[in-house]
């Protein structure tokens, strides 16, 4: 049985992935398959049986494939997931139109067929147990279509986010495409696949690249996000920009993989945030961020939030430096300042972050030993950690009443492990602000104004 499309997907009714999840009368056995949309059409997002620790494999589109009746290539990819010891497996595609032949894939990318399958692997790794396992298998069957790399970028990207980890199996091809399934062993063993951002990188033109001069990632806000408000909370607001840079940084060729290489790694150095109001759990967040050229040493990136309804609910802006890891000094932006598209056109939400200003009243200074959950990679206290120290500084009373209209921090220099910090904490009316010192030296400053929660 082979699958032609009947017309481009342009001409198809292209369901939401939303609504693709939801069931219809079609008749398979639920509890084992994983099918979306759950009826044969001329697009597939998901195909795979279910599990507690699956091998997500990745295609470059389905083709005639459904519960119980798999085809050659997801025979295969099934057997080798249960032979690398993985209990189950799902089929993802970089493009969802089904054709059995790629040179029958339609020769335009259609922009919501790929939006929503994007939506499809989001909700597929948040679904999976951490850290999720990716395959890649797409073989040289990337090379078909132009649009094939930018949906696979876009997909890099989502992964990176997730923490997830890429493999591959058998040999690669000249051009260094991952093997397809069809022909493997069935004792195929998969290997770490650490070429993904690199092989995006070459085979990225010009006209590709300029896609990539902004970043956008849409998410359901999670519970363990929030707050005991049922509230987006202000150190998951600044991991979601963590991940967002780190994301983009990725595509644009200066990611942590490859700096690394190079004893370098991106540090933050202040950030503003404004939040008009913080979302709730449940609801779907898109977080847009884009960089601007270099100022002397530091890398501008801002950030706009949005809901579902397209309405901005926060804005912020953050400069960031690069570090060395083994000096522990900050670097020029050097050959890395080439990589950040110019953006001269784009308009900036806001201004540079402050500084955080002085305030008159009454300290409450405790003393704070960074613990193994403050740490992050670099081996110091991540940037968002001093959000959490913030709140808890302030106190579950208050930030039951209150929340923080505007977030301001100045990071002076890293907090290592083994450091005794001292916090200091003001409240001056709806004014606060909380600095740490380490030994003589102030380490961080945290400033901005409360406002009653409604």
């Amino acid at each position: 049985m082979r699958h032609i499309p009947s017309s481009d997907t342009c001409h198809v009714r292209v369901l939401s992935f939303e609504d693709a999840l939801k069931p219809t009368s079609a008749d398979f056995d639920r509890d084992r398959w994983i099918y979306v949309p759950d009826y044969y059409s001329e697009y597939r997002y998901l195909l795979g049986t279910r599990g507690r620790h699956p091998l997500v494999c990745i295609g470059i589109n389905p083709s005639t494939a459904v519960p119980g009746m798999l085809d050659n290539t997801l025979k295969s990819v099934e057997r080798i997931a249960l032979h690398n010891g993985y209990d189950s497996f799902v089929m993802f595609n970089v493009y969802a139109q089904r054709a059995t032949n790629p040179d029958d894939m339609e020769r335009k990318i259609n922009p919501r067929l790929h939006q929503e399958n994007m939506k499809a692997f989001s909700w597929l790794l948040s679904s999976v147990r951490s850290p999720v396992d990716l395959w890649a298998a797409w073989g040289a069957i990337i090379e078909k279509r132009d649009y094939l790399v930018s949906c696979i970028q876009d997909m890099a990207a989502i992964a990176s986010s997730a923490g997830a980890r890429w493999f591959t199996a058998g040999p690669r091809s000249r051009a260094g495409h991952p093997h397809h399934p069809l022909y493997l062993r069935k004792d195929s063993v998969l290997d770490p696949f650490t070429d993904l951002d690199l092989i995006c990188i070459l085979y990225r033109s010009p006209t590709e690249a300029l896609m990539y001069n902004t970043y956008d990632e849409t998410f359901t806000l999670r519970h363990r996000d929030c707050d005991l408000n049922e509230k987006w909370r202000p150190s998951a607001i600044l991991e979601t920009m963590q991940d967002a840079a780190g994301a983009h940084s990725m595509l644009l060729g200066c990611g942590r993989e490859e700096l690394i290489k190079r004893n370098i790694v991106w540090v933050l150095a202040r950030c503003e945030l404004r939040m008009d109001r913080y979302p709730d759990a449940g609801e779907q967040i898109t977080v847009h961020t884009f960089p601007t050229p270099t100022r002397i040493y530091f890398f501008p990136r801002y950030y706009v939030f949005t809901d579902a309804r397209g309405e901005m609910v926060g804005k912020a802006g953050s400069l960031w430096l690069l570090l060395d890891i083994n000096t522990r000094r900050m670097l020029p932006p050097g050959e890395v300042a080439k990589l950040i598209p110019d953006n001269k056109d784009l308009s900036i939400p806001m201004n540079l972050p402050a500084t955080v200003g002085a305030l008159q009243g009454i300290e409450q200074v405790t003393e704070y030993h960074p613990v193994y959950t403050d740490l992050d990679v670099n081996g110091h206290v991540n940037n968002t950690r001093y959000a959490d120290w913030l709140c808890n500084a302030l106190g579950i009373d208050l930030m039951k009443e209150y929340e923080p209209e505007s977030i301001i921090l100045n990071y002076n220099h890293e907090v290592l492990p083994g450091q005794k910090v001292m916090l200091h904490r003001i409240l001056c009316e709806q004014d606060y602000r909380l600095y740490g010192t380490v030994g003589d030296s102030t380490a961080f400053e945290i400033g901005g104004k409360l406002r009653k929660r409604s």
